[in-house]
């Protein structure tokens, strides 16, 4: 079959699961189709994918014109129809290229048929189909050590501790203080806390007792007291978490920055009611604070130092000498840091390094990566989170810059 004739039919399999087809163009495919076994068995191949109904979920339009030259490029196809550029969010871009780039795999492996059939032994490598990103888990550990695995549980209250309900509400964990029995303990009570902690391939949300509201990305935990009595609100935090507080000007909100659960105190963040982010993994060199929306104070570990952040800014402190390291503020792009709580990895000249750590991270049956090349070569590649394993490297892969084999729970990464 010529490159073109495939260019049409993969273009028309685009438009049927965008639901953009029209009568005219569904009756050309049918037809198509059903005129040999071969053209059926190339629908097939085309369509069968766990991660094109993985990249659909999050399509709303794509962009055709770049997934198109992207698919074009690939395969070397010659027809490429004539569409108009319409702006659209990076995340409806992303799940363009994944769609495609799976029916461009299918469109490509139909079209070397006959080298398949000269080599009929053809070693099948793993690439991540059957590893899935991670959901929406945690687990809660209470003030008298009993821990409840959060994904388990149906919604409704799940504990009652000083005077506070702790509720599940769908993917979200919600702390309803009763005022008045807080009021009648007041200081007779010692102050009970809790830890929320997400593992490897899981992320949870949590509403505080004061209704500030804490998204925790993977392999994060925060600690907290289940009323906030005194003077101020301060929480422990390791890993990434996303905050946006509720304003109290009498009741400052302070965060503590760990390097990891119980570990070494890293810094802290003084605010009273702000949008920000924070991201302390002890697997990375630098604590980063990056400030959305009010006004924050980041602290280092010493308290010498102090640096008052803006909308758009991003303080940094190295984590591997504190007691030299200064906070180190530059303008970042806000949504690329935030995009993990949007539902997507934004990789914007990202060394491979850092992206490896993302995939392992995230996708919690990779246990080990091998790497056969060197890690420092920068990538950009937005790339959704819902997807399996196998489209984020399929994104990575077009670059033709890196390749990716599975051997069990092991990552092989080579040129």
């Amino acid at each position: 079959m010529h490159e073109s004739a495939v260019n049409r039919i993969v273009h028309l399999l685009l438009q049927q699961q965008k639901s953009e087809i029209t009568e005219q163009e569904q009756q050309e495919l049918d037809t198509w189709t059903n005129a040999s076994e071969a053209n059926r068995l190339f629908i097939q191949r085309c369509l069968d994918q766990p991660q094109v109904a993985a990249s659909l979920e999050q399509m709303d339009k794509i962009d055709e014109e770049a997934a198109w030259q992207t698919m074009i490029q690939k395969n070397e196809l010659e027809f490429v129809p004539i569409i108009p550029i319409r702006r659209r969010k990076t995340w409806q871009w992303v799940a363009a290229a994944a769609v495609v780039g799976v029916l461009a795999t299918g469109a490509y492996l139909f079209l070397r048929k006959d080298v398949e059939k000269a080599t009929p032994e053809v070693a099948v490598i793993d690439k991540g189909e059957n590893i899935q990103p991670g959901t929406n888990k945690a687990t809660l550990t209470l003030g008298d050590g009993r821990t409840i695995t959060l994904d388990e549980q149906k919604d409704g209250v799940l504990a009652k501790e000083n005077g506070a309900a702790v509720n599940k509400q769908g993917d979200a964990l919600v702390y309803n203080p009763d005022e008045q029995n807080a009021a009648k303990a007041g200081a007779k009570t010692p102050v009970t806390y809790n830890t929320v902690t997400t593992p490897r391939g899981g992320s949870f949300a949590v509403t505080l007792p004061d209704n500030s509201k804490v998204w925790l990305n993977a392999a994060a935990s925060i600690r907290f007291p289940t009323a906030f009595t005194g003077a101020e609100r301060r929480v422990e935090i390791s890993g990434e978490a996303y905050f946006e507080v509720a304003k109290n000007t009498t009741q400052p909100f302070i965060v503590d920055i760990l390097a990891a659960p119980g570990g070494a105190h890293e810094g802290a963040v003084k605010v009273l009611g702000t949008h920000f982010n924070i991201r302390a993994y002890d697997d990375e060199a630098t604590v980063k604070t990056t400030l959305l929306e009010g006004s924050v104070q980041m602290v280092n570990a010493e308290g010498d130092r102090k640096v008052i952040l803006k909308p758009t800014q991003q303080g940094a402190i190295s984590n591997q000498s504190p007691e030299s390291s200064k906070i180190m503020v530059q303008t970042v792009d806000i949504e690329s840091v935030v995009a993990w709580k949007n539902g997507y990895f934004d990789f914007k000249a990202a060394p491979l390094s850092d992206i490896l750590k993302e995939v392992k991270r995230w996708y919690s049956d990779i246990d080990d990566i091998q790497l056969q090349i060197t890690a420092d070569e920068a990538f950009t590649a937005p790339v959704p989170r819902n997807v399996p394993l196998s489209t984020m490297l399929k994104i990575l892969e077009s670059t033709d810059r890196v390749h990716f084999q599975l051997k069990g729970k092991t990552l092989i990464v080579t040129k």
